[in-house]
């Protein structure tokens, strides 16, 4: 019997009959097509959004939902400080603490504040109260009451005036003299001073603490300046080098007349004279 192969529908080039021939090939078929789709790798998970970040102890009021509107938050922060310390009238520069042209100064105390700007103590206080956004009119109203306060209890030195005390010192030979010579015979009197008293503590008539107090108390006034003087002069009998052996009195009558002189001193006067401070130091004549 013979096979009917129009039965497959399909072309033979000569095969055995029964054999299956295989399709033919697609030109536009892929490797595998026609099988199956292997199953796809599970997909890796989506990494995390990133966290809005946040400074160490930043309040929760200026903590945003992203770092955008965490700076929103920050500048709209900063703005608002900068218009309260505007207002405060905080000042931008430390150079501004020092014009006390708006403030109340009392009387007794105007001349304390001419220089104030190079006194140290002062420059501290307004390098903290920069750094601490304090309001220039609240430093100065301190100020002011500090030295008020200071005024009234006798605790403040007097104020100094340089021009004033070196003109006190020039000496009488010089007084139609020119500056450059009067400033020279000026310097060459405090020298003599510091030297005579550097010279007491050399020799060991006195201890250097009371030396370097004795230069620091007197040499910054005229006044101080004629005392160390007379002092000197006294001291050397005006015709020696340096200080007497025997420290400068030459007997105990000398000594005890020069006390009872003190004593009888009128105390009211004294009181009157002297200030507060120095009364202080003195409690027999307060009595």
């Amino acid at each position: 019997m013979r096979w009917n192969y129009k039965l497959f529908d399909v072309e033979h080039d000569g095969g055995q009959p029964g054999t299956d021939a295989p399709p033919a090939a697609n030109e536009n078929s892929q490797p595998g097509a026609g099988q199956p789709a292997p199953d796809a790798p599970p997909a890796a998970d989506a990494p995390p959004a990133p966290q809005p970040y946040y400074p160490d102890n930043l309040a929760e009021n200026l903590r945003g939902k992203d770092d955008k509107e965490t700076i929103d938050r920050l500048a709209k922060a900063v703005a608002g400080y900068r218009n309260r310390d505007s207002k405060n009238n905080v000042p931008k520069n430390i150079e501004e603490y020092y014009d006390f042209a708006d403030t109340d100064i009392p009387d007794d105390v105007q001349a304390y504040f001419k220089d104030l700007k190079d006194d140290p103590i002062y420059q501290s206080l307004a390098r903290e109260a920069l750094q601490n956004n304090v309001p220039k009119s609240v430093l100065q109203k301190i100020t002011t009451a500090a030295f008020q306060a200071a005024y009234e209890s006798g605790v403040l030195e007097p104020p100094l005036d340089v021009a004033k005390e070196r003109a006190a010192l020039i000496p009488p030979d010089y007084q139609n003299a020119g500056k450059a010579a009067q400033d020279k015979a000026i310097d060459a009197r405090m020298q003599a001073n510091e030297d005579f008293v550097k010279l007491l503590v050399k020799d060991g008539k006195l201890d250097k603490d009371v030396g370097e107090y004795s230069l620091l108390m007197l040499m910054d006034s005229a006044a101080g300046n004629k005392f160390l003087e007379a002092f000197r002069n006294f001291a050397t009998r005006g015709d020696q080098a340096g200080p007497i052996a025997g420290g400068g009195m030459s007997s105990g009558d000398d000594l005890a007349a020069l006390r009872q002189e003190c004593w009888n001193c009128s105390k009211s006067a004294m009181s009157r004279a002297l200030p507060k401070k120095w009364k202080r130091l003195m409690p027999v004549m307060n009595r």
